[in-house]
């Protein structure tokens, strides 16, 4: 600590300046970190809410309404092509789309941070078996997500039983199709 004080009674110089601003940056990173943290905190998509659904338009223009969700199972992530975490689980994520095609109570959809004719590139080599909606920013901050990928399961009553931010070595597709089990 006095060294960080004896830093203040030194004579303006370069090092001094220097000093000052990358503490005062190293501050403002710490405050932006808390507030960020803080905003996940009060995040309309902890479990045990109650997910308030709206209109939402997939990338080949169809139309998914609240009430064609309601009464059903909705596994959701919010993803964007840049974040490493995000893509490594979307081969996971769809086989377990993939496994429950033929079930039309459960029902996946992909909310992707990304442009539609960036998604639509991406995904030629990169399969991902849910709806994706693109553009998706304003409707994850809508939602308070501050974290990229978000994984929700949304059960039939629309109450989130299962919600992951980031992402914690294959644990999280794992997690989904065991809350999917027993739903």
């Amino acid at each position: 600590m006095e060294s960080f004080l004896n830093c203040f009674s030194k004579p303006i110089t370069t090092m001094n300046i220097i000093k000052t601003t990358l503490l005062c940056s190293f501050m403002l990173l710490l405050e932006l970190a808390a507030s960020a943290q803080e905003k996940r905190e009060k995040a309309l998509v902890d479990s045990g809410n109650i997910f308030h659904f709206v209109d939402m338009r997939d990338i080949n223009g169809n139309l998914i309404k609240p009430n064609e969700l309601a009464g059903k199972t909705v596994v959701m992530n919010f993803w964007f092509i840049g974040c490493p975490p995000c893509v490594f689980e979307l081969p996971m994520l769809s086989k377990i789309a993939e496994d429950y095609k033929d079930d039309k109570n459960k029902v996946f959809i992909a909310v992707s941070l990304d442009k539609p004719a960036e998604l639509k590139e991406f995904l030629k080599k990169h399969p991902f078996a849910y709806h994706l909606i693109a553009n998706g920013l304003p409707l994850a901050n809508s939602y308070g997500i501050v974290t990229e990928p978000l994984n929700l399961v949304i059960n039939k009553e629309g109450i989130i039983v299962f919600n992951s931010y980031g992402y914690g070595v294959a644990s999280v597709p794992g997690r989904i199709e065991d809350v999917l089990k027993t739903l």
